[in-house]
């Protein structure tokens, strides 16, 4: 693993690759909660962003990816950690967190801090932390803005609780896409 505790990347992904993001993620679509892809069974975009986490961080071990959406969708949370939500009785996280900005505009604030850093969101960066980082999302001027990011959490077993992503192609018995 690398020692650095926070990696940010920038003009990570191609311009067809932010417009899949936009078109599959963001464009007038609802927030998406905690979903849920088998490893080798993700859209091309999400495996360009698993790829460029690989080196950073080892993910020889994961098993799919937990991921979801925020649009413009700031909560006030508190300082937390990314975890298993489903598992009360251990603290239990993931192998790394990915934070990925396919568009940002008009932004005043919004940055996400650690207790070490502050980043500011922008179009095509790429935020990679190590487990058990502590952060947040500084307030902003949510009327004015845009601030989309795709969250990704790859894991080493499958999470209960959460929603198969809708990549995932059902297969039938006699092993026939539907």
């Amino acid at each position: 693993m690398d020692k650095r505790k926070v990696i940010v990347i920038d003009d990570v992904l191609s311009v067809d690759s932010i417009r899949t993001f936009s078109e599959n993620h963001f464009n007038n679509l609802p927030i998406e909660t905690s979903r849920w892809v088998d490893k080798g069974n993700q859209p091309q975009y999400i495996t360009d962003l698993v790829k460029v986490a690989e080196n950073y961080f080892d993910l020889s071990t994961a098993v799919g990816y937990e991921w979801w959406t925020q649009n413009n969708s700031y909560s006030n949370k508190a300082w937390h950690y990314d975890a298993d939500e489903s598992n009360k009785e251990t603290f239990k996280s993931p192998l790394c967190s990915v934070i990925y900005y396919p568009f940002v505009a008009h932004l005043n604030g919004g940055y996400l801090s650690t207790e070490d850093v502050k980043i500011k969101p922008k179009t095509n960066r790429m935020i990679i932390m190590a487990p058990e980082i502590m952060h947040r999302i500084e307030p902003y001027n949510i009327e004015e803005a845009t601030r989309w990011s795709f969250l990704l959490n790859p894991w080493n077993y499958k999470l209960e609780g959460t929603t198969p992503s809708w990549h995932i192609k059902e297969v039938n018995s006699e092993n026939m896409v539907k």
